[in-house]
């Protein structure tokens, strides 16, 4: 049988511990709150912006530098919006397989095969224009065969336009 005094110092000492591990609990808290301060407090979503744009510009009025200054600022962003979204207009039509461009062209791959991505070559300048959207569709080339063939198709493109306009 166990004293009173026996009983009195475990409940003490079960106390002592319950603190103990309270104020380790805690300690762990304050230094994983330390670690984390900077890294995982919210970040507040940007401030979406108008898609309208009103421009009102008295052109006449503006002396003739300013005004040639607006318009190659404005020209610049006007072309710099048309690269983004044709941009972000080709990389959401893209599937995972694409039929290449030079198929069915002499000493090149066989015309309706379908290859997956990603192709050898991308020409993103030169592509076709697709008619519905006005967008230009990139030309996918698959292997180096028929990359070195289209490089050369497109030079030959290039020495018939300029000795055409040589005349």
């Amino acid at each position: 049988m166990r004293s009173a005094e026996s009983i009195q110092k475990q409940k003490e000492t079960l106390a002592a511990n319950k603190a103990r591990e309270i104020e380790r609990q805690k300690k762990r808290e304050d230094r994983k709150l330390a670690r984390t301060v900077g890294l995982r407090t919210p970040i507040p979503p940007a401030p979406t912006r108008s898609a309208a744009l009103v421009i009102d510009v008295d052109w006449n009025g503006l002396p003739m530098q300013d005004a040639k200054n607006l318009y190659s600022e404005l020209q610049r962003q006007y072309e710099a919006a048309g690269k983004i979204l044709n941009a972000r207009a080709m990389t959401e039509g893209t599937s995972e397989f694409y039929e290449c461009f030079m198929a069915g062209k002499d000493k090149c791959c066989p015309k309706g095969n379908k290859y997956r991505m990603p192709p050898r070559g991308q020409d993103y300048e030169n592509g076709a224009k697709d008619p519905r959207t006005g967008l230009i569709t990139p030309v996918r080339v698959c292997g180096e065969n028929c990359w070195i063939r289209y490089q050369d198709l497109l030079i030959k493109q290039r020495r018939e336009r300029f000795l055409g306009e040589g005349n």
